[in-house]
């Protein structure tokens, strides 16, 4: 984001309006690389504009496809609030689903020195344990558990 600032200048603080998350890093970040108050506002707010208003242009654009998902819903009745809901339990379990799967831990049983052997397997070595419980995506530290 900073690099994108300082490159991009005033541009990038319009656009971070559109990004869920980068618009709470902008004003900080404006803040902190010297862009002036009147000029942040200014951008800030005709970028506001331009959000609220593209979400009411949308919503006025599929107003007839909205009032018929509602009379459609409200024919379901109950069963309307049960497929709310089944969706929703559904993105829910697939998100915990997701994280406990990244932060499982991925174990393997290795000897360094039984695999320097030249019989390839020495009783007297003791195999170890190596396991990495970092989550996927982050960078991958090995730990030796003997």
């Amino acid at each position: 984001m900073q690099r994108s600032l300082g490159h991009r200048g005033l541009f990038s603080i319009g656009v971070a309006k559109f990004i869920p998350g980068i618009a709470t890093i902008a004003p900080p970040m404006a803040g902190a690389l010297g862009v002036s108050i009147s000029r942040f506002l200014l951008v800030s707010s005709l970028s506001g504009l331009a959000w609220a208003g593209g979400s009411v242009g949308l919503g006025w654009l599929f107003r007839d496809t909205i009032a018929e998902a509602t009379r459609w819903l409200e024919t379901l009745g109950v069963w309307a609030l049960a497929l709310v809901g089944l969706l929703l339990f559904g993105y829910m379990s697939s998100v915990l689903w997701r994280r406990r799967k990244g932060r499982m831990m991925r174990c393997t049983m290795d000897s360094p020195a039984a695999a320097s052997a030249p019989t390839g397997v020495d009783s007297t070595v003791t195999p170890v344990v190596i396991c990495d419980d970092a989550p996927m995506g982050a960078s991958r530290v090995a730990r030796w558990n003997p």
